[in-house]
């Protein structure tokens, strides 16, 4: 698991998980066993969440592998096989895809959908400005720079955003 490798952490006094098929914090519990004490309504949505996973039909090929990149880096899920790591993208992408939102958003802030793809835009600037390279070719050390220079508010290769029809 090499390409595991090279997603841990670069902070030498962090000790990262194997990766296991019972992840989490209390080895043998499984939430789903827990199902028939569920009123109908929780059970049809939680099953339904694990057991249809949606395809991607919002992001392209190329967003969808950008978005992935940085849920990597930002909700690692290392300490996961691949049996058990969550479609956090699918997810994201579903509910753009339908439309639904989380039934508000700030002000000064795009629909969700296109709030997204400039994200993605924003993400990759900061990657080229950085380091003259797409955000997929980066280092990890690398990404969690551009992310935190988002995170931090001074985004490489970013303005203040408040450029005429940006939002």
């Amino acid at each position: 698991m090499t390409a595991d490798r090279d997603r841990w952490p670069v902070d030498l006094k962090a000790r990262p998980l194997p990766p296991r098929s019972q992840p989490g914090y209390y080895p043998g519990y499984e939430s789903l066993s827990q199902k028939e004490s569920w009123d109908e309504a929780t059970r049809r949505l939680v099953v339904a969440r694990v057991e249809r996973v949606p395809p991607i039909r919002f992001f392209s090929p190329d967003e969808a592998r950008l978005l992935a990149a940085v849920c990597d880096r930002t909700m690692p899920q290392d300490d996961r096989d691949d049996a058990h790591r969550i479609p956090i993208v699918h997810f994201i992408d579903d509910r753009l895809f339908s439309g639904r939102s989380s039934g508000y958003r700030y002000e000064d802030m795009p629909p969700d959908d296109r709030a997204h793809r400039l994200g993605l835009r924003g993400i990759e600037a900061a990657a080229r400005s950085l380091f003259g390279r797409a955000f997929l070719e980066l280092t990890p050390h690398q990404q969690d720079v551009a992310l935190k220079s988002i995170h931090d508010g001074k985004p490489a290769g970013g303005d203040d955003g408040r450029r005429p029809g940006l939002c």
